[in-house]
């Protein structure tokens, strides 16, 4: 997955704006106004659940919920992105690799460093329908059978 992380989403596949992407997408964000504009913009797509706890997503994953995307804000107070991903590798790496990290632009020097390191894609705040589903289509053919 490692080339297409980039703020300006290079290699990623076009994505008709009416494709479904994913049957189920998790929205990790401290702010519930993200997870209704989740809602809002992929809702008919497929189900979107929405935690503004990384911790209570950790425990839904963990009673073994599985989510096809993982849309995780970097910046959160309590369980921050970066602790909630290492949490994660941690008890269930398989699914690392299905986050995808919220970015509002502000971050700190750990969080540069984090995000140099990890292979995972990014989505920036603010996001339009397009980008959304480019990601989540992205993310979701890395994980499919292949076809071969």
């Amino acid at each position: 997955m490692g080339s297409a992380r980039t703020k300006s989403r290079p290699n990623m596949p076009a994505v008709s704006a009416d494709a479904p992407a994913a049957s189920s997408v998790l929205v990790i964000d401290d702010e519930p106004m993200i997870g209704r504009v989740v809602k809002r913009m992929y809702g008919k797509y497929g189900q979107v659940h929405v935690e503004t706890d990384a911790r209570v997503a950790l425990a839904r994953i963990a009673s073994g919920e599985s989510f096809d995307v993982i849309f995780c804000d970097l910046m959160m107070p309590g369980c921050n992105g970066m602790e909630f991903y290492g949490a994660l590798a941690t008890s269930h790496p398989e699914t690392t690799s299905r986050v995808v990290f919220m970015t509002g632009g502000a971050c700190n020097e750990a969080a540069e460093s984090f995000l140099a390191r990890v292979k995972n894609m990014q989505l920036p705040k603010p996001f339009d329908t397009a980008a959304l589903l480019e990601i989540t289509r992205a993310v979701v053919r890395a994980h499919a059978p292949s076809e071969r």
